[in-house]
């Protein structure tokens, strides 16, 4: 998970599959690992003070599945 503008790593940004108690926060890459996820299609959320929060559909097709993605948060103006 990465600043859209800088492109630096977030640190510490939540990650969950809505609907289910699965989540993790970013390391210091900006890198997350989630496990046990059904498979099927799910929706992915990331959020961090401070920024936009993104919704992305993920389909899980095996319980040994590596997906590799690419996030870009975008921060709030709203103030």
């Amino acid at each position: 998970v990465l600043d859209a503008q800088n492109k630096e790593s977030i640190i510490g940004a939540t990650v969950a599959i809505e609907g289910t108690t699965i989540g993790n926060i970013t390391g210091l890459e900006g890198s997350f690992v989630l496990r046990n996820i059904a498979k099927g299609n799910h929706i992915l959320i990331v959020s961090y003070i401070g920024y936009t929060s993104i919704r992305q559909e993920i389909k899980i097709d095996s319980a040994t599945q590596l997906i590799s993605l690419s996030m870009h948060m975008v921060q709030n103006t709203n103030e």
